[in-house]
């Protein structure tokens, strides 16, 4: 929107509900059924000021002056503009269009809750700075509001002022256009893109996705549907928050690669020095027996008992410590041979119940 026309201010109203709004020149533009044209002026002077032909100056009534505020107006509905001047050839209101006289626009929007199929849908979005903001908006008019024209606004609102990033509309008359009801900031137009499928009778889809998303856009986005039937009629389909934080450094990505990379291979490594301490005393009996088959006098090596009797390794040292002159033969022979065997039967539980 024209920054030096004033601001917009967006205000939602249930049924039964009225907001009061102030205009420092004490100058209205009314228009009570939102449907654009002005119904009626008014002034400190006078009121319901019939200003343009097209217009309903019945509604008018409609607005409640300010006793002792002269300058405030309490409404229900409409759209509204706080004017400089007065002027006979603008006879329309687009609050998010305003007109070089408009000091401040109004819409007030007073909802009807039976208007679609869905719930209002809550929902927030936070991404880095330089990320895309993605934004839904899906309905689907239902009963008597279907197949009506209508007009979908998604509204940046804001405590201060009110900003329009999309609009579309669908008139009486079956023509169709984008952003014809605002006028959209340039830097935003050029990183916002819209994904719409329009409907007067089935399922309605206007989402939005704002790229290279700065701290700026921050804020609360409201998608309003619009219904021109006979007076206009209006429902929030989503509520956004959306919150942009400061973007994130190229040393954190770095450390989440690298530091599980770093942490895998420490653990990698433990459980192969594991495995290989394991594996080493298996090793050495696996190759000292297969020495002892090679030997030609493998009756007189320690491997070779250890392998028959299946010896643990202190029932080894024992049988070196019996271990007789293996040159001895006859008799001898048979005697270191005997010997051996007691010692194996002494230190090993195995052979416990061994016979003689």
């Amino acid at each position: 929107m024209i920054q030096c026309h004033g601001f917009t201010h967006f205000h939602c109203l249930q049924k039964g509900e009225e907001v009061t709004l102030s205009c420092g020149t004490c100058q209205w533009e009314a228009d009570v059924d939102s449907d654009n044209r002005v119904d009626c002026t008014l002034s400190k002077n006078y009121s319901n000021r019939p200003e343009c032909p097209a217009g309903t100056p019945d509604l008018c009534n409609e607005i409640k002056r300010n006793t002792s505020r002269m300058c405030d107006i309490s409404v229900k509905r409409g759209f509204f503009a706080c004017v400089n001047d007065f002027k006979s050839d603008s006879c329309f209101i687009y609050p998010f269009k305003p007109s070089a006289h408009h000091m401040e626009s109004y819409i007030v929007a007073q909802e009807e809750p039976e208007m679609v199929s869905e719930p209002v849908m809550e929902s927030s979005v936070n991404v880095s700075a330089g990320g895309s903001v993605n934004l839904t908006c899906i309905f689907t008019t239902k009963g008597n509001y279907s197949n009506q024209p209508f007009v979908v606004y998604w509204i940046k609102t804001g405590a201060e002022s009110s900003t329009c990033v999309y609009s579309f509309h669908f008139d009486s008359d079956y023509k169709a256009g984008f952003d014809g009801h605002c006028s959209i900031d340039k830097d935003l137009l050029l990183r916002r893109s819209n994904t719409s499928k329009p409907s007067l009778t089935d399922t309605n889809t206007h989402n939005l996705m704002i790229s290279s998303a700065a701290h700026s856009d921050s804020g609360q986005y409201v998608c309003a549907l619009q219904v021109n039937k006979n007076q206009q009629h209006w429902r929030v389909i989503t509520n956004t928050t959306v919150t942009v934080g400061d973007p994130v450094k190229p040393g954190i990505y770095v450390a989440g690669v690298v530091v599980p990379i770093i942490l895998i291979a420490v653990v990698i490594i433990l459980l192969r020095r594991r495995s290989a301490g394991t594996k080493a005393p298996q090793t050495v009996i696996f190759q000292s027996d297969q020495h002892g088959e090679a030997e030609d006098d493998d009756e007189c090596s320690p491997y070779a008992v250890s392998q028959r009797e299946q010896e643990p390794m202190y029932s080894l040292i024992q049988l070196t410590e019996q271990k007789t002159d293996c040159s001895t033969s006859g008799d001898g022979e048979l005697a270191s041979k005997a010997s051996g065997h007691k010692a194996i039967m002494k230190n090993n539980s195995i052979y416990e119940t061994a016979g003689p």
